[in-house]
């Protein structure tokens, strides 16, 4: 039976993901389950009391082509080793998307293998570059200031004042980075910004660091001296430098030298091609042309 998960489901679910996603888990699941989950936007496989499979859908609000729209990310989407290939996954996606066409324009969803979510009319939409470096090919400009004392309202500014340079994005206020600053704690993360001379927030950055790499999850800046300072500070910090951004940014027009792996991030679906049609006065037949109307490049981040 599927149904929306209850209270009493999630201890089964917390220990299906620690089980199923513990490669990536890092101290998520535990934040997760704390301060994010909630059983509205859960469905689960209730098999005579057994919880065998289950989904996340978490709404967001997107900003595309000029409006705000609702949008989810399906996550989590997960089945008991012992019972897979039984349909689960696909009786649960069917579920799930029935209610969103009913609530949203546009669908995401972080899929681990994109080939299981084409049926669904997912597609790649979403990529992400990752670029490394050794600290000798970035510069370090002491002079500038980095500091771990950064507020929610600040951040939120900034992203705001970023993302205005991009399109298909999701909107974050200070409630969102109130979260965030549990997110990355919990996960092992830092989370810096750099300030100009009048000591206002231009940019930060969230990165990990482990053995002899400074991995930078999330940089946020508003201009390049913000970005400079910021990958300098990873600099400072391990050998091997490793910059997340989207596939949309030019990095290496600011920082030449790096190599470049781009990744799959997010597959996006669009729900109901006449209403959206009728809503962006286009006549677009597929998930990629709708993409392709947005005036601006593509931003999405890792931490949505």
């Amino acid at each position: 039976m599927i149904r929306k998960a209850i209270e009493s489901d999630k201890k089964a679910i917390y220990h299906m993901w620690k089980e199923i996603f513990a490669q990536d888990d890092n101290g998520y699941t535990d934040y997760y389950f704390e301060c994010l989950f909630k059983c509205e936007n859960t469905w689960v496989v209730d098999d005579g009391g057994e919880i065998i499979a289950t989904l996340q859908r978490n709404p967001h609000t997107m900003y595309f082509h000029g409006m705000p729209i609702k949008t989810s990310m399906i996550l989590g989407v997960a089945t008991l080793p012992s019972r897979r290939k039984e349909g689960h996954m696909h009786a649960l996606m069917r579920e799930a998307l029935k209610q969103a066409e009913c609530e949203e324009m546009i669908t995401l969803i972080q899929a681990y293998d994109p080939s299981l979510y084409k049926e669904f009319g997912f597609s790649k939409i979403y990529y992400r570059n990752r670029i490394a470096y050794h600290r000798n090919q970035i510069p370090v400009y002491t002079h500038l200031e980095i500091t771990s004392e950064v507020k929610a309202e600040e951040l939120a500014n900034v992203y705001q004042a970023f993302t205005k340079r991009f399109d298909g994005f999701f909107v974050r206020d200070r409630a969102y980075y109130e979260n965030y600053f549990k997110e990355i704690s919990a996960e092992g993360g830092q989370i810096v910004g750099y300030r100009n001379k009048n000591g206002e927030l231009e940019g930060y950055m969230v990165y990990y660091t482990e053995k002899f790499t400074c991995e930078i999850k999330e940089i946020i800046y508003l201009n390049s001296w913000a970005f400079l300072a910021l990958a300098g500070y990873g600099a400072t910090k391990c050998m091997k430098v490793m910059i997340h951004t989207s596939s949309s940014e030019q990095i290496l027009k600011l920082l030449p030298g790096g190599e470049v792996t781009q990744y799959q991030f997010a597959m996006a679906r669009v729900n109901d091609y006449s209403i959206f049609n009728i809503l962006f006065d286009t006549s677009v037949q597929n998930v990629e042309e709708a993409f392709e109307i947005c005036t601006r490049p593509l931003f999405l981040h890792e931490y949505a």
